[in-house]
């Protein structure tokens, strides 16, 4: 499981507000030496940001709020390589294929309808790329991790007038796992 900051790279303006992201996955590692290592990570991920709405398009017959929200879930497949430096402490580079799910939406009310309100979203799918490094600190059965990703992909959102968003950014962040099959010595009999 990972908790951390995210720093979009979302319309070239900074988001309002410090954003966390979460994600929760796996990883099957298969030892190739007593100091390297190869694995492969499934994970899933969410992050949502909130925009300056002075960013995006807008008609003169509808009333928008002043913050247009973009949520983004990931779906992860990738491999890392670990290698040990000293018994318990790992460092990692990884390299991930990325499935994007975003939705962009923003309050709006027509102007001579003030009360219908409502919500004007818009949903993408895209392919992109995660590139990350970290290190992992092994406790037995519980291994801890700092870990920095970074996100890279681009939508197409135009109906609220975002054109084509980056909807990558900067991860830095804790994570804490467990193993399913602790890799310790069995015992001599």
């Amino acid at each position: 499981m990972y908790l951390g900051a995210f720093n979009p790279g979302s319309f070239e303006e900074p988001a309002r507000e410090l954003n966390l992201a979460y994600g929760l996955g796996g990883t099957f590692k298969f030892p190739i030496s007593r100091v390297v290592a190869l694995g492969l990570d499934v994970e899933g991920w969410q992050t949502a940001r909130q925009y300056e709405a002075s960013l995006f398009g807008s008609t003169p017959w509808v009333i928008t709020s002043d913050y247009v929200s973009l949520e983004t879930k990931a779906l992860v497949l990738g491999a890392r390589l670990l290698m040990a430096p000293l018994p318990r402490l790992r460092i990692y580079g990884s390299a991930s294929a990325c499935l994007y799910f975003s939705r962009l939406s923003q309050t709006a009310a027509l102007v001579f309808l003030p009360f219908l309100l409502g919500e004007a979203e818009e949903r993408d799918t895209t392919f992109g790329y995660q590139a990350g490094a970290g290190v992992e600190l092994d406790l037995g059965r519980w291994v801890f991790s700092l870990d920095y990703r970074r996100w890279i992909a681009a939508e197409t959102l135009s109906s609220l007038g975002a054109e084509e968003a980056d909807i990558g950014g900067n991860y830095i962040g804790l994570g804490v796992g467990t193993y399913l099959f602790h890799p310790g010595r069995r015992k001599r009999r």
